[in-house]
């Protein structure tokens, strides 16, 4: 196989950024498989019947659970154990699938775990103060076997430390177990905050709407809204109206417009420059200084005819003949 590693080179197999591609593919298949699941636990608890074989219950009656003998068992473990707090785990787990199909991820998977399971034992205990309906197929309250035990348990710490077990502090009990269990809750969700800003317009929008329906509901039954109508004209009516001086002057009432401004033709033929500031948009001639003009060469005035007569020879010295007249030095180029 030495030739296929000489072929393949020392190289990576795979183009750059395929394991971004695989990690995105694997996130989307965990988050669909996860709420393929929720989706199967919501079914079976939906459709739980007490008589369906079961681990509390051994009987020869048909499986009426639409999982089956399997969705029968887990339906009932679950709501024998936790009543209607048995929903809070697929609500978790549905929000984490569709974060997994996003690829945003959940954070913190152990402590969100933690947080499900405790705001299930807290909402069973503060639900069981509820008196349950009468389709309810257990003999426990609607927090299951757990709600039950644990209230009954802390009604005997209060016996203990003299507190009346009234109703009121039954229901204060009940409040301070279920706060903590909704906060709980929704921290399990692992929801970014833009899913909750939008949560809370979506609602905030269903309540406007609700509102309004209710109040022309509410006008209609008793008569103070009427309901809108809308009335039909004919053209032959239409003929029969008079128009009016005033209502010809109204209609007829031209609309003010915006003057433009005026472009007179100075400011056409010399329009301000554009340009601001230091740097002129015409430049111009500079102007010397008093210096630098007395400094400078002056022009030899040749009169108006411009006649210039060459001066007489004769103002000229003789020359000296006595001294021999200096030779010029010579800058002899070497030869190479």
């Amino acid at each position: 196989m030495a030739w296929l590693s000489d072929k393949l080179g020392s190289g990576p197999l795979l183009p750059e950024g395929s394991s971004a591609f695989f990690a995105r593919r694997v996130s989307e298949l965990t988050g669909a498989g996860l709420v393929v699941l929720t989706g199967g636990y919501l079914a079976a608890l939906f459709s739980y019947v007490p008589t369906d074989p079961s681990l509390n219950s051994a009987t020869d009656a048909p499986v009426l659970n639409l999982l089956g003998s399997p969705g029968a068992t887990l339906a009932d473990v679950m709501i024998q154990t936790f009543g209607l707090a048995a929903i809070v785990p697929a609500l978790a787990t549905l929000a984490w699938g569709l974060l997994w199909m996003r690829k945003i991820g959940v954070a913190q998977l152990w402590m969100r775990m933690t947080l499900m399971l405790t705001a299930t034992v807290l909402l069973a205990c503060a639900i069981t103060i509820v008196e349950p309906f009468t389709s309810w197929p257990l003999a426990a309250g609607l927090g299951g076997v757990t709600g039950t035990i644990l209230l009954e348990r802390i009604g005997l710490v209060f016996t203990l430390l003299g507190l009346p077990q009234s109703e009121l502090v039954i229901l204060i009990t009940a409040i301070a177990l279920g706060v903590p269990g909704v906060v709980a809750f929704f921290w399990s969700l692992a929801l970014p905050s833009s899913d909750w800003r939008a949560l809370g317009r979506a609602v905030t929008f269903i309540n406007h709407k609700l509102g309004a329906l209710l109040i022309k509901a509410f006008g209609r039954l008793t008569g103070r809204v009427a309901p809108p109508t809308f009335a039909t004209t004919n053209d032959d009516e239409l003929d029969d109206l008079v128009v009016t001086d005033a209502g010809e002057a109204v209609v007829a009432k031209p609309k003010r417009r915006r003057a433009s401004p005026r472009i007179t033709a100075d400011k056409i033929e010399n329009p301000k420059p554009k340009t601001k500031g230091l740097v002129d948009a015409k430049p111009g001639l500079v102007k010397p200084s008093r210096q630098a003009g007395a400094q400078r060469q002056r022009s030899l005035d040749l009169g108006a005819q411009n006649n210039y007569v060459l001066p007489p020879l004769d103002i000229l010295d003789a020359p000296n003949l006595a001294v021999p007249p200096s030779t010029p030095k010579k800058r002899w180029n070497k030869m190479p």
